[in-house]
């Protein structure tokens, strides 16, 4: 592989008694949708959670856009996750900011627009999202298909170039699962890598 995106290299996970990932080797390039599968438990969350950057496993190393996480210095950790997307399991969703606000927190945090150009582009993501009535509402509000598509919102609304979804499908109805591979079609075609779980 050319340049791989991500590049888990002999990744291990272990606590006190228990190795939950053991010499993990796998790259990831762009345009490649990547599902990590297996039993409840297995650590499938814990190795997405080492290839976006957010934990780190306890040997190897993962390289993101040719950057040791472990290595990196806090400003290339910071650019590199700049260009991902995160989907969570439990949404990770802030309670005391809107919907609208929730999705507009990654444009406002790594300054990408004006204010106008910001509310543009994420209300044409809450009308395509089918959450547009709900742009004031806070997460409570929310049902959890809502909730999950308004993380998945969020976690578009930059453009990723890579983006991490754990369990994206889990309580969406059959309405949303199809919204949802729409966007992955589309996105792919663009050229985004993905991990889904």
């Amino acid at each position: 592989m050319a340049n791989p995106l991500i590049q888990c290299k002999s990744v291990r996970f272990a606590v006190p008694g228990t190795v939950i990932l053991d010499d993990i080797n796998v790259s990831v390039e762009k345009g490649e949708l990547v599902f990590i599968a297996g039993k409840s438990g297995c650590g499938k969350s814990t190795l997405m959670r080492f290839m976006a950057g957010l934990n780190y496993p306890t040997g190897g190393d993962v390289l993101m856009r040719g950057v040791s996480l472990r290595r990196a210095l806090n400003h290339e950790l910071l650019a590199n996750h700049a260009q991902n997307g995160y989907v969570f399991q439990d949404n990770a969703l802030i309670s005391n900011l809107t919907i609208f606000d929730n999705i507009a927190l990654p444009l406002r945090y790594n300054e990408r627009g004006t204010e106008d150009e910001i509310r543009r582009q994420v209300e044409g993501l809450l009308e395509r999202f089918e959450l547009l009535e709900d742009r004031t509402n806070r997460p409570a509000a929310l049902s959890l298909g809502e909730a999950k598509m308004a993380a998945l919102a969020r976690a578009v609304v930059t453009k990723p170039s890579l983006l991490f979804m754990d369990e994206p499908i889990a309580s969406l109805d059959r309405v949303r699962v199809e919204m949802v591979k729409a966007i992955v079609r589309e996105l792919r075609g663009g050229g985004t890598p993905f991990g889904i779980i």
